[in-house]
């Protein structure tokens, strides 16, 4: 099993990917989905990037984008590549609760 303990600061602990994952039961918001978000605005933002430059980039709408960033969307798998490549980094980069 892969488990992404998370940063104190989204306020959930551990997801087990495939059984029980962590959900926020006031949002229904999947740890996952807020750590992507957390991450791609962190990139986005060292990268000088507007919501604009990555829908362009990514062939999405803008407020697709932004609501992705809010952890308000559950993405598929070619969204999470075509969003990596907009930023210019790696789909596990996205994911990865080490990088803060």
């Amino acid at each position: 099993m892969y488990f992404i303990k998370l940063c104190s600061q989204i306020k959930l602990k551990v997801c087990g990917l495939g059984r029980g994952c962590h959900q926020d039961s006031a949002t229904q918001k999947f740890a996952a989905q807020l750590l992507f978000a957390r991450n791609m605005k962190r990139i986005r933002l060292e990268k000088k990037l507007t919501h604009e430059n990555v829908a362009e980039g990514a062939g999405l709408h803008p407020n697709y984008i932004s609501s992705v960033e809010r952890g308000e969307r559950n993405l598929s798998i070619a969204n999470i590549e075509r969003i990596a490549c907009a930023l210019g980094v790696s789909m596990p980069e996205l994911l990865s609760p080490t990088l803060i």
